[in-house]
Parts: structure tokens; C-alpha cells; sequence
């Protein structure tokens, strides 16, 4: 993956056959730095048709046959043709959404699993994204359409995208957004619900007279530049990441009362 200004996984936009046609007419542009460009609301691609608002999924090489776990998942914010880009005129805007797969290494699971939720689900689920990667894209690397809906996190990704699913696009589960914090001018990142929800509680064992300061176990695996090299995708970050030491304290147990023959009945 790419740092922002440039392409986020595609090498370039693609060279396909089939040929973008706007199927909208002209739309207000959204106030900024590409207002002087005509925006429109949908678009056709051979088979494929999409609008504004959809989510779609996006090549991540210029392979026609890319199988449907390889692509990213996005939705469509801008449509817009640049007349000064003579080799990829036709231009989308778009909010990215992150296969679990592909998170920071950090971020290992989710940490609701104590509380019954289902862990991280690479082939139903996908992540609200943290991370500065380019918005700015070729409308020709859209492939083909996808579904994408808010959920709970008590929700299984599976169960959940197999009910929520219509029609023959695919269907993710949104359950997690990324956070992104800075610590001594470090990148930490975690995820956090999507719906609220009441408030993480420890499960940990109790004891008497004791109160457990242990950390929670670390992460084995070597805090990296983002996805580091052991991702299927190569990505690429202006800076490193490492875990804060965050603790959880188990609440002391108290009110212990103890029987005595004689004294209580």
C-alpha cells in the first residue's frame, strides 16, 4: 500500500476494453480543489453500473481476473472527468474500507472476544480505515459492486452478511473503525465499535485480597512500518508504529463475609 499522493495498491489505472460512460447528468461539484471539474452522479463500465453513495470494490493490479478477496472495498463519494488528465480523465473519490487481513500488524484482533464477539472475518467483514491513502482514483480500476452494512459487534460477520445480502454482489459486515493516535510522535492504532455499546468489563478471575495489575499479553509479532512486508500487499508508511503498554485492573473483590457456628444462626 502506498502512502498518500500516490496509488494505494494498483501499479496504474487500468487499460481495460470496456468504456467508462457517464450515465448522470452533471451534479454540483463539492466545494474545494477539484470545483473547476465537472462532476457527475453515476457512471456505466461495461456490465457495471454505479452511483455516488454505492460501495464498490477496486482492482488492486491491473488484472482483469482478480479474484474478489484481492480487491479493496470503497464507496463512491465523487464522480468527476478531468479533462487535463489525457490517460485516466475519468476520476472517483472515495472513502476506503480495510479487509481485516490487511490492518496495521498491531492491531491483532479486536479485544471484544472476552465479551462474545466473533473474531475478525478477512472474507465477510471490513474495517472503517485510519490511515492517509489516496482518495483520488481512476474510475476504471472499479470492478464490480459490493454491499456494505453497519453492524454490532455481537453480530457474527458470516450470519450477518449472509441475512443482510441481495442480489449477486458480495456483502461485508461494518463492525470496527480504526483509530489512529500518536505517543512520542509514534502512530498507535486500535479499533473501535461502529454502534455504541456498552462499555468493555474484565473477565478476568477474581481474588480475594488480591488485585491483578497484569498487562494484557503483548503482541508477538514485531510492531512494523504499517502492514510490513509479511502482507500479501505491499504498503508503505512515512513512519513506524509500536503498542502502548495499556493495563487492565481487576476490580478488587470486597464485602467478603465469613460464617461463624454460633454467632450467625
Amino acid at each position: 500500500m502506498k502512502s498518500k499522493g500516490q496509488g494505494r495498491y494498483f501499479k496504474s489505472g487500468s487499460r481495460s476494453s470496456p468504456k467508462l460512460l457517464w450515465t448522470e447528468p452533471p451534479a454540483s461539484p463539492t466545494p474545494g480543489s477539484r470545483s473547476k471539474y465537472i462532476h457527475y452522479q453515476g457512471f456505466s463500465l461495461g456490465e457495471l453500473t454505479a452511483v455516488v453513495g454505492d460501495h464498490v470494490l477496486i482492482r488492486s493490479t491491473d488484472t482483469m481476473n482478480q479474484q474478489i478477496l484481492e480487491c479493496d472495498v470503497a464507496r463512491l463519494d465523487e464522480l468527476y472527468h478531468d479533462f487535463e488528465n489525457k490517460t485516466e480523465p475519468y476520476r472517483a473519490v472515495v472513502t476506503w474500507l480495510c479487509r481485516p487481513d490487511f490492518l496495521p500488524h498491531m492491531v491483532e484482533s479486536h479485544g471484544w472476544e472476552e465479551q462474545g464477539a466473533s473474531p475478525f472475518n478477512n472474507e465477510y467483514e471490513v474495517v472503517g480505515e485510519a490511515r492517509q491513502f489516496e482518495k483520488d482514483i481512476s474510475a476504471e480500476t472499479i470492478y464490480y459492486k459490493c454491499k456494505v452494512v453497519e453492524g454490532s459487534v455481537q453480530e457474527h460477520p458470516t450470519i450477518f452478511s449472509s441475512k443482510h445480502k441481495t442480489g449477486p454482489y458480495p456483502c461485508y459486515m461494518h463492525r470496527f473503525n480504526m483509530t489512529m493516535t500518536k505517543k512520542n510522535s509514534k502512530k498507535i492504532f486500535s479499533v473501535e465499535p461502529v454502534l455504541s455499546t456498552a462499555k468493555k468489563s474484565t473477565t478476568k478471575r477474581k481474588v480475594l485480597g488480591c488485585r491483578s495489575t497484569s498487562p494484557p499479553p503483548r503482541c508477538k509479532r514485531k510492531a512494523s512500518e504499517e502492514a510490513g512486508p509479511a502482507s500479501k500487499k505491499m504498503r508503505v508508511l512515512s513512519s513506524g508504529q509500536r503498542q502502548g503498554d495499556r493495563r487492565e485492573i481487576s476490580p478488587e473483590l470486597t464485602g467478603w463475609v465469613v460464617e461463624i457456628p454460633g454467632l450467625n444462626g
